[in-house]
């Protein structure tokens, strides 16, 4: 999550700097809390991650643990297939007619980021 959660910050803060991406379609305040929100779900599951690591987080308990591992397994496990996919195609996230892509650097960490939560989270639910 670490990854995702560096491109997050990087992106709000470029922001708040006034560099934007061009087709984002949003204004400042908008892509600010997009990537705000964004980064506190990331900062919840670190901490979630770190405190599941304790003994102490053993005491948490387990139906909300449970909701929030199946919704973010639904969410990210769908991501590998098209992670892989991607990869082999070699879909550099710009599509036809953009003038400004995605930076290579941005395309990474995310790619990797959700492939590695996903990947997380499909050995650690059933466990």
């Amino acid at each position: 999550m670490s990854l995702y959660l560096v491109v997050k910050v990087v992106l709000a803060a470029a922001a708040l700097l006034g560099i934007m991406p061009a087709q984002s379609g949003m204004d400042t305040t908008e892509w600010v809390t997009l990537n705000a929100i964004t980064v506190v779900m990331s900062l919840v599951g670190v901490a979630l991650g770190l405190a599941l690591a304790q003994r102490w987080g053993r005491l948490i308990p387990g139906p909300p643990l449970l909701f929030f591992a199946w919704v973010g397994a639904g969410f990210l496990v769908p991501m590998v297939p098209y992670g892989v996919v991607s990869v082999l195609l070699g879909a550099d996230g710009a599509q036809a007619g953009d003038d400004a892509a995605m930076p290579g650097w941005e395309a990474i960490g995310i790619g990797v980021g959700f492939t590695g939560m996903a990947v997380g989270l499909a050995v650690a639910l059933p466990i």
